[in-house]
Order: C-alpha cells, then structure tokens, then sequence
C-alpha cells in the first residue's frame, strides 16, 4: 500500500454470522514486506441462502486508517436442504 511500516487488520464481511479466524491476531507488515496471513472463515450454516455466497475481505492499516483495501471472495458452504 505504500513504504512505511503498517499494522493491519484483516475483516470479513457478507454474510450473516460470518466469523474471520486470523491466529496472527493483528498484521504488522515491515517497510517493503510482503505478508501472507492465512485465516479461515466460518459460517453457521442456518445463515446460508445457497451453497456458493460472495463475501468480501477488508484490509485496514491500523497506523493509518486512511489505507484499507477490500477484496471479494467466495464462501463455498455446505449444500443448502
């Protein structure tokens, strides 16, 4: 996002219910890092309308609030009865 050090953090949002399990906790990115951060995502599945649903992802530094980023996914569920 640019070259200072940054802390971030990472959300998820689109559904109902939707729950970002990041056991990194808050990201702390050095000048000129790149990180990869793998989290999961849950959902109770009372919440789904279908089996594929688009949710997205919000990046947000924590040093500068001003920065943030949201990206879109899929959350790929259990078959909906």
């Amino acid at each position: 996002m640019d070259v200072r050090a940054h802390r971030y953090r990472l959300s998820a949002h689109g559904l109902e219910g939707i729950e970002l399990i990041n056991r990194r906790g808050q990201i702390d990115v050095a000048r000129g890092e790149v990180a990869t951060v793998p989290v999961q995502v849950r959902v109770d599945p009372i919440h789904l309308t279908r089996t594929g649903v688009d949710i997205a992802f919000t990046l947000q530094s924590l040093t500068n609030p001003a920065l943030q980023i949201t990206e879109t996914g899929r959350f790929i569920g259990p078959a909906v009865r």
